[in-house]
């Protein structure tokens, strides 16, 4: 049975190739002249994608405005990324609180 010890990512390995060997324990002297005892094979393990979500960069942000600050005042920002693609593009909102992104969506 084979087992993985570390973490897979298919966004930086998306396959491993192995050779495995197998080989008589005990050998019965009557059939040494009949050798080899052993066999090879490769063995291909191909890791599946898996969605996963975007995330922040940091756990939590503190921003500070001030009271009498303009409306439309950018105060902040934050940051996040989804792991399963380089440059695939992430969306942004809070509807609930009707703050506004860069980009108008919420």
């Amino acid at each position: 049975m084979l087992r993985y010890a570390k973490p897979l990512d298919f966004e930086r390995k998306r396959q491993y190739s192995l050779r495995v060997q197998v080989e008589n324990v005990h050998l019965n002297p009557r059939f040494f002249a009949a050798a080899p005892f052993r066999d090879d094979a490769t063995v291909k393990v191909q890791v599946e994608d898996v969605d996963e979500p975007p995330a922040f960069e940091r756990p939590s942000y503190v921003m500070e405005v001030r009271e009498d600050a303009a409306r439309g005042t950018a105060i902040g920002s934050v940051s996040a990324s989804d792991p399963d693609a380089l440059h695939n593009p992430v969306r942004y909102g809070r509807p609930t609180q009707g703050l506004k992104t860069d980009d108008g969506v919420c």
